[in-house]
């Protein structure tokens, strides 16, 4: 998370949100990939994540009046429209997210030790991501916030409008959770 913040600090992502269009077109640059990352990590394909964060980004213009920093980071507050996007884009399908291996991974792996580690670590990783998929939104939401986009507890719970402890509280029934779906699956 340090790391987005540097890339772009506050100062200069409200100046972007106070509708000073060249400082936005910088934010975009600055937060975009985190977004699209994000998407892809809800269980969206490229072409819709790449749909989507447009949007997230046309509704960060429109309503970057609603930004407060007394209230939390930037990049949280891209997190909080970008969810709220994909949550919507989910609904109005009428369908959950679904995952699978990449074939092309598997085809392009050898025949060698570090061939059958590679292809144990993608196996793996679909296992997880399937394993994601079967949470709830919320839960899924929770350990992506923490674990893959890195943001702290007080961070997250600005983000989904709730105390850090009941974030944590969230948190932890959500890897309890992951842990015996993972179980199941073994």
């Amino acid at each position: 998370m340090n790391d987005l913040l540097t890339q772009f600090d506050e100062s200069a992502a409200t100046t972007a949100l106070a509708g000073d269009t060249a400082a936005f077109g910088t934010l975009v640059n600055a937060y975009e990939r985190q977004v699209f990352a994000f998407l892809g990590r809800m269980g969206f394909d490229q072409a819709t994540a790449a749909d989507l964060a447009q949007d997230i980004f046309v509704r960060a213009w429109r309503f970057r009046g609603g930004f407060d920093s007394s209230q939390g980071t930037v990049i949280g507050w891209l997190f909080g429209i970008a969810r709220n996007v994909a949550l919507t884009e989910w609904r109005r399908a009428g369908r959950r997210p679904t995952a699978c291996v990449d074939e092309g991974a598997i085809d392009s792996i050898s025949t060698s030790d570090d061939a059958s580690h590679a292809l144990e670590q993608i196996q793996q990783r679909d296992r997880l991501h399937r394993a994601l998929q079967q949470l709830s939104d919320a839960d899924r939401t929770a350990i992506a916030l923490s674990y893959i986009d890195g943001l702290s507890a007080p961070e997250a719970a600005i983000l989904l409008n709730c105390r850090a402890d009941a974030y944590r509280a969230r948190l932890s029934r959500a890897r309890r959770r992951l842990a015996a779906v993972l179980e199941e699956t073994a």
